[in-house]
């Protein structure tokens, strides 16, 4: 666990608190959930996040010195835009367990801890499977963005699947470093690599700290936010093949710790801990993949 307590009591000033704590807070979140940390953060200072959306770069070709100048700019499907969005985890104690919970478990430092890992695993939640539509305090994730696909038919994960998806993208211009899966699907490629593929399990790092098997060469990460009961046998999943230059989380606070003492109605301490952000895919369809119908 890390040391959150002492962050808490570093200062006297309780204005001190957020600084000493937040760090702590985004190291527990990562190590909570990788992925936040394999997607790279962009600091952000406003409510959206725009990007030009680029369809075709410019024709190149041999020339000699005779030739006249045929100069050409990049196409673009136009501008982007995502709005960022707010995600939170609150918590309580009485001041009852607050002051003689000390020399046992800190109930205060134990809920805190609680609440940061909560908030991570919501945050992969919304990068897997945010939906705007449905919610509108949500950002899209990649379930609802991606819309280059590949359908396996309702067969079982195989290597031909995750080899077709990569073709895709692939073909398109893209340079696939990363296959998301649900744990189950993960699990059923670990047990195909492990009958024809015994010399891959050698681990590489995709961010510090994280090691992730590979295939190909790519890194397989496994999220329990994929649903395995998708489809008409309710037993259906999807996974990605991505290319994660491509994707970036513009970020205008990271977890943030904020004393909600004042509006507790009862006699006790409050804390929130918060993040603003959301999750762009450049070329969604085109340097991504989704795989539909994996069972």
């Amino acid at each position: 666990m890390l040391d959150i307590k002492k962050a808490l009591t570093a200062g006297a000033n309780p204005g001190l608190i957020p600084e000493q704590i937040d760090p702590e807070l985004v190291e527990l979140a990562f190590k909570e959930t990788p992925l936040l940390k394999i997607f790279q953060e962009i600091p952000w200072s406003s409510t959206a996040y725009e990007w030009n959306e680029r369809s075709a770069l410019v024709t190149p070709g041999a020339y000699n010195e005779s030739d006249t100048w045929s100069g050409g700019n990049s196409t673009f499907d136009g501008r982007k835009s995502i709005s960022i969005k707010m995600v939170r985890a609150e918590g309580i104690v009485s001041n009852l367990l607050y002051e003689t919970s000390k020399s046992l478990i800190d109930a205060w430092q134990t809920e805190i801890v609680s609440a940061t890992q909560s908030i991570a695993q919501e945050v992969e939640r919304l990068y897997i499977e945010g939906n705007s539509v449905q919610n509108a305090k949500e950002f899209d994730g990649l379930s609802n963005i991606c819309c280059q696909t590949y359908n396996a038919a309702c067969a079982t994960l195989s290597m031909d699947i995750i080899d077709a998806a990569i073709n895709v993208v692939q073909n398109n211009g893209g340079n696939p470093n990363l296959i998301v899966l649900s744990n189950r699907d993960l699990q059923t490629m670990h047990k195909i690599m492990r009958d024809k593929m015994v010399y891959n399990w050698e681990k590489i790092e995709v961010a510090a700290g994280v090691y992730l098997t590979h295939y190909r060469g790519i890194p397989l990460y496994g999220s329990r936010f994929i649903p395995i009961t998708l489809g008409v046998s309710g037993a259906e999943s999807y996974g990605f093949v991505l290319d994660t230059n491509q994707i970036k989380a513009p970020v205008v606070k990271n977890f943030t710790y904020e004393d909600m003492t004042a509006k507790v109605t009862t006699d006790g301490r409050g804390f929130r801990v918060k993040t603003w952000r959301a999750l762009a895919v450049r070329g969604a369809a085109k340097f991504h993949c989704k795989i539909n119908a994996i069972k």
